[in-house]
């Protein structure tokens, strides 16, 4: 399975990681897809690598020069692209989309950043998402993330 990932470059908290890291055992993935941001794209490779070593990391970094590009050993790099055409090859890829946004609620505004534009790109395509608030609450529930709890 693929498991596709969004978040902000100000990394995750302690509420969003611990449920990070169930959903990462829960789905086991055979690939994980991110960004390469730093902040949470680097952290969210780094626990899919830890929780199962087997999984091929695919960074999909936005343009050559971005100044928030982290640092991690990807297993495939693909070429870089604007930061929203990489957010759509994302979410087309992935078979289930994860989501840790920086707000503890949603913004209103729909200029909001990448990563919201991202969620709520995953959302208009009927994507799987599961979206984990700073306060380790899930705002859109799946059936899958129901089952965690």
């Amino acid at each position: 399975m693929i498991l596709g990932f969004t978040g902000t470059r100000w990394g995750t908290n302690e509420a969003q990681e611990e449920i990070l890291k169930r959903l990462i055992r829960q789905y086991m993935p055979d690939n994980a897809l991110h960004g390469g941001c730093q902040g949470s794209d680097i952290r969210f490779a780094q626990l899919c690598r830890e929780i199962n070593p087997k999984c091929l990391i695919e960074r999909y970094p936005g343009p050559i020069g971005d100044p928030f590009q982290g640092s991690f050993k990807d297993d495939i790099i693909h070429p870089n692209e604007k930061h929203l055409a990489r957010n759509r090859l994302i979410v087309r890829r992935a078979d289930v989309m994860i989501g840790t946004p920086y707000e503890y609620e949603e913004p209103s505004d729909n200029r909001a950043g990448g990563t919201w534009w991202t969620i709520r790109y995953a959302r208009k395509v009927h994507k799987e998402i599961i979206v984990i608030m700073r306060n380790g609450t899930i705002v859109q529930n799946t059936d899958l993330a129901i089952a965690l709890f």
